[in-house]
């Protein structure tokens, strides 16, 4: 199967401010100075040596969150609190090699160390925020080497207690742990019970009531390690293989109750390759190959029966659904596919629960030109999508509406010959513009624009780079939207220091 850039997780090299102004003429607003503070990890003070940083006051005060580093150690990670107050960063800071989990408080001033007494070569692998900020749940083999469980804390690092159940001889609590929404619970997928058997389990956060909530397997048969809690978090989705070996269906489960084939049972050889909750938890949208073994069309389904609608119209066989995305609201579902052309990927969208009645709102396709990666504005009243729309080698940033056909705009700014728009764009919050990377002024130069919606307000953001620069790592700068303002919000780093990973506070 083709892979097609997924609309709804694309891993942003920018970051919008949660709360930027910007009127459809330029910048208006507050400066960068009112702006919320960045928390960011670089070498900034010893070369090789990565610690974690917040900056506030446009880049004038600097505060070093991480507490002193062990010869050798570095911050690995970091994870800004729900509230934007604290920052839970993953470190080898007490012992080289031995990554540990800790939270910076501002309310205590210092770092506090949350993950429990770790055994001799262990590691905390990855950690996840409570939605509400009332701990933290983290993977690690903190007990034994090599055997990886699941542990929750409180934030001051008491109350440090094990989460997952008791392991079968060779089982392992694998990556893909998620809180429920509510932060009423933690899924976890696990070898548990049996070595090579993966399942999915729930557990309250305190390690209370940890029960098996998928189906019994078939022999041969898997959770798949993409499910997902509905928004309501009253139901996980999860893909499993648990009717026929050979088939993966899609299924929704609540703790205590028994699992519901919600896909129908997919014909030998067919399978459900992707899913995604609605916003209101009312439906499920996946890709299978439920009507015709070699065509992936998208599909809708309810919760917790089997009722499946085909949302797409692909005619030809060897065609597929490359990505899709609900409306912030759930009223429509956009995805992308060569509908209606052979490896012609364009964008459509379609009412969730009616079958038939899908709308190309992508412009009208160069030959050889296809829609790779789209974005929903959080209103739902807009598009944007980067396309070779226009120029067979020249991919450019566009905005449609999500009903209505042969309205498109391009809204990035003309581009110098031969180059284009980097694939990371993001709408901004209030959705007056949306922020994307390109080469379009210099050649050799990739550098920040916005543009308005309707694309006639173009304004470069990035502030003017050294010969040969690029706004991909480095040094970390923030600007209005307009480009005025600009700042840089790193501070001085040590020669051959850069910037690794920023987020915004709130």
């Amino acid at each position: 199967m083709r892979t097609i850039a997924c609309a709804c997780g694309t891993a942003l090299l920018l970051l919008l401010v949660p709360s930027c102004d910007s009127g459809s003429g330029g910048g208006g607003g507050r400066g960068t100075k009112e702006l919320p503070p960045l928390v960011f990890m670089a070498d900034k003070d010893v070369l090789r040596t990565v610690e974690l940083y917040l900056s506030a006051e446009a880049g004038n005060r600097i505060l070093k969150l991480s507490g002193p580093m062990v010869a050798g150690g570095n911050v690995d990670d970091f994870k800004v609190s729900p509230d934007g107050k604290s920052v839970a960063y993953r470190a080898d800071q007490d012992t080289a090699g031995i990554l540990e989990l800790y939270v910076f408080d501002p309310d205590v001033g210092s770092p506090v160390k949350v993950s429990g007494p770790i055994v001799a070569g262990g590691n905390v692998v990855d950690f996840k925020w409570a939605p509400d900020g009332s701990r933290i749940a983290y993977r690690a083999d903190q007990d034994e080497v090599n055997v990886f469980e699941l542990y929750t804390s409180f934030t001051d690092g008491t109350d440090n207690v094990r989460v997952s159940g008791d392991l079968v001889a060779g089982g392992n609590v694998m990556e893909d742990f998620l809180w429920a929404p509510n932060s009423s619970r933690i899924a976890y997928r696990a070898d548990q019970d049996e070595v090579s058997v993966f399942e999915l389990y729930a557990s309250m956060p305190d390690g209370s009531g940890s029960v098996r909530i998928s189906d019994t397997p078939i022999p041969g048969g898997n959770v798949e390690e993409d499910f997902a809690w509905a928004p309501s978090s009253l139901r996980v989705a999860y893909r499993a293989n648990h009717d026929n070996v050979g088939v993966i269906d899609l299924y929704t489960t609540e703790a205590g109750l028994t699992s519901v084939n919600v896909s129908g049972r997919l014909l030998p050889g067919s399978n459900v390759t992707e899913f995604s909750w609605a916003p209101d938890s009312t439906r499920i949208a996946y890709v299978a190959n439920q009507d015709n073994v070699t065509r992936f069309d998208l599909y809708t389904t309810r919760q917790n029966q089997a009722a499946s609608t085909r949302i797409s119209s692909l005619s030809f066989s060897n065609t597929e659904v490359g990505a899709f995305g609900w409306a912030p609201n759930s009223s429509r579902l956009a995805y992308l596919a060569d509908q209606d052309e052979i490896n012609v990927f364009e964008l459509y969208t379609a009412q969730p629960a009616v079958s038939g009645l899908n709308v190309p709102v992508s412009g009208p396709l160069v030959a050889g030109g296809n829609v790779v990666d789209f974005s929903w504005a959080a209103d739902n009243s807009q598009l944007a999508y980067l396309a070779n729309q226009d120029e067979v080698n020249v991919f450019e940033l566009y905005t449609a509406p999500p009903a209505i056909r042969d309205e498109d705009v391009r809204i990035s700014g003309p581009l110098v010959a031969g180059r284009n728009v980097e694939d990371d764009f993001a709408w901004a919050p209030d959705n007056s513009r949306v922020a994307y990377r390109a080469n379009q002024d210099t050649v050799t130069m990739v550098e920040l624009y916005t543009s308005t919606r309707d694309g006639k307000v173009n304004d470069q953001a990035s502030g003017p780079l050294v010969a040969g620069g690029s706004v991909r790592k480095f040094e970390l700068y923030i600007s209005l939207p307009d480009g005025s303002d600009n700042a840089k919000a790193s501070g001085s780093l040590v020669p051959g220091g850069y910037v690794r990973k920023f987020a915004w506070t709130f």
